[in-house]
């Protein structure tokens, strides 16, 4: 079967009225601090104590940070939006549940770098959390900090093979799958956050596992 054609995109929008932008192949997503902007990257810095959640989203060029579009309804909380971010599928239909995930890189192999991997404060488990919202907003609390099941789930933590979230039903032909999804992070982390997620790429799979589209 012809595979679809994927795309990712923020919601600049609200809730209700989503303006959906897309994040292009020469873009990539950013958590970024308090004060970023369409033109500079504000950094996200590991808390002292307790748990924090990366202050912005945004879609902006990479490498090299510029032109952002910054996702609306990602407010630096575990927040019960439904239209975060999403990611369509044209033309084609997909044969299996699409899953959401995250690597180091685009070679789809490893998932070592601290973001990913995690520490001994967040459980060894990834700093991304991700829950599928095509059919309705999540319920609270959808994720903490040590959020992570093996395989598939929604909720779950993004680690490549280890942890992911499956959709509930495979796309159809020009269909929108929807998340939700944040960066945790807890004191005692051992770098900036920042400093890695403006180099980490959303992957979306298809077809269980054999095929994956880098973004």
């Amino acid at each position: 079967m012809t595979a679809p054609t994927v795309t990712f995109w923020i919601n600049t929008g609200t809730d209700l009225a989503p303006a959906w932008q897309e994040v292009t192949a020469s873009m990539a997503f950013y958590f970024g601090g308090p004060a970023t902007t369409g033109s500079a990257l504000d950094p996200v810095t590991a808390p002292a104590i307790g748990v924090k959640v990366a202050e912005q989203l945004w879609g902006a060029t990479y490498p090299g940070y510029g032109s952002g579009v910054q996702a609306a309804l990602y407010d630096g909380t575990v927040n019960l939006n439904q239209n975060v971010m999403s990611i369509f599928f044209a033309n084609n239909p997909t044969t299996t549940p699409p899953i959401l995930t995250a690597w180091d890189d685009t070679s789809h192999s490893t998932v070592i770098q601290e973001m990913l991997a995690g520490t001994s404060e967040t459980g060894n488990t990834s700093w991304l959390k991700a829950i599928e919202t095509t059919a309705g907003a999540p319920i609270a609390p959808w994720c903490d900090e040590a959020t992570a099941y093996a395989g598939a789930n929604s909720p779950n933590a993004l680690c490549g093979d280890t942890n992911y979230v499956q959709c509930a039903s495979a796309a159809i032909a020009n269909e929108r799958k929807i998340f939700n999804f944040v960066v945790q992070t807890k004191y005692g982390s051992l770098e900036d956050i920042n400093t890695k997620i403006e180099q980490k790429k959303l992957i979306v799979s298809y077809k269980n596992l054999i095929e994956k589209i880098s973004k």
